[in-house]
Parts: C-alpha cells; structure tokens; sequence
C-alpha cells in the first residue's frame, strides 16, 4: 500500500525471563522502487527498501493527549512511540527487532510479548475527526419498570456521521435523574451503523408534576481507533414527566 509522507507508531510490549538486557525496536520495508526515499527528499538520500522509525523520546505538539502513553511503563509493559518520514514509498512489511544490549557470542535465551503495534497516518491523526450529528430518538415505548419506582423505556437512536469514517459506535446512556448530579456513563452497547434500538432502559419514575432527565450519549470509534474528544460525540437529552395529579394518562 502507498506509504503517507509522515507516519507514527506505536509499540507496546513486555520483556520476560530471567534475561531482560534486550533492546526492541521497529523495522519497516518497503518495495523496491528507485524512487523511495526515507527523510526529506531534499537531502537525496540512498535509496533503501529497509527503514527503522526514529525514537520519540516525546508525543510531538499538538499530539500529547493522543500519545500519552509513549515511554511509559505498567506492570512490566513498556510503550514507545516512532516517527517515520518517507517519499514516494510503498509499503511491504512491519517488523519487530529484538537484539542484546552487549553482543557476546553466547546463546541467551529470552520471551518478549506483544502487545500492540500501530501505524498512523500524521496528517489524519493530527486533523479532528468529524462530529455526530442530528442525533434523534423516535418510537418511544414506555412500560412499567421492574420496581414501583421505575418505568421501563424502549426507544431508537438515530444519527448522521460521514461514510467509512468509523468501524463502529459506542452507544451510552448517562443515566435519568430527577434532581440535580451526574452519574457515569454507562455502555448500552454497540452501533455498526447509524441507528440503535434501546430496549427496556430503566429509568426513575418522576413524581407528580416532576421532571426528569435521561442523557443518551453516541461515541464515534474510528478505524484506527484513536480516540475522539467527548465534544464531538452525539448527544441528546430526553426530559419525561409525569402528568400534574387529576389528569389522566394521556395528559388531558
């Protein structure tokens, strides 16, 4: 596949044994083709169809939130981050390179897990993703809860989002309330496209003359599963009430 000019990439994985003096690092081929250049094209450099990502020490700016986890280690897991700059390049395979930290001719045996490893586009990781839009819920059903103090509500969500900018949806639901707070979302379940049946949400039942609020939540994934600021994620509030004591059930 055509290589973007800039690329990062990730790398988590976990050394074990009783010999952990290995250093673990990322190779990148490509096919051969006289054109392919690693760097700035500028500087002519050989071509060559082997190419070893640069070490970031750092997330780049405007990238922190992003690569957050690079260079850092938990419970024996260590991530680091790459960069790679390449011109007019295609690529073939994706390599991991483990090797001693003092050569010696001797035979030392050694385990190395992996954990994960990505390839990101700069230029796409770096522009905002696009936004939920027009979320709308319709086909409302209300029934009795399970307790006296519930009802039970079964409704569709529907969205827009553009074509092919997402692998799935993460539907949540933040929680009804009666009075004034905030409760954690909680995860409905997923959407692979835009629309989602919810089906016997429990919710508070409000008083007489009592509203309450129920906040539903759609969170875009992203093929390469970076993650998407809440801002931009799909959100509707739905206000329900109950009818002032005296009137009947349909309000009147």
């Amino acid at each position: 596949m055509p290589a973007p000019p800039k690329l990062f990439l990730t790398l988590l994985y976990k050394l074990e044994g009783p010999h952990t003096e290995f250093t673990v690092a990322l190779e990148l081929t490509t096919w051969d083709s006289g054109s392919c250049h690693e760097g700035n094209v500028t500087s002519l450099p050989e071509p060559s169809n082997r190419h070893h990502p640069r070490f970031l020490p750092a997330p780049p700016p405007g990238l922190a939130k992003l690569l957050a986890s690079c260079n850092r280690a938990s419970n024996g897991w260590t991530s680091r981050c790459y960069e790679l700059d390449l011109q007019d390049c295609s690529l073939r395979d994706l390599s991991l390179l483990v090797s001693r930290q003092q050569p010696s001719p001797q035979e030392m045996p050694f385990s190395c897990l992996l954990g994960e490893v990505r390839v990101l586009d700069a230029a796409s990781v770096a522009a905002a993703p696009p936004q939920v839009q027009n979320l709308l819920a319709s086909q409302l059903w209300w029934q009795e809860g399970p307790t006296a103090e519930q009802l039970s509500l079964s409704l569709t969500l529907r969205w827009a989002f553009p074509p092919g900018q997402a692998g799935w949806f993460r539907i949540f639901s933040q929680g009804a309330r009666c009075r004034q707070g905030q409760t954690a979302p909680r995860l409905l379940g997923l959407a692979h496209a835009c629309l989602y049946r919810a089906v016997g949400l429990a919710v508070p039942r409000p008083a007489a003359g009592q509203s309450c609020h129920l906040e539903l939540l759609v969170e875009p994934v992203l093929h390469n599963e970076l993650p998407v600021d809440p801002q931009l994620w799909g959100r509707l509030v739905l206000v329900y009430s109950a009818p002032a004591t005296g009137t009947g059930r349909d309000g009147h």
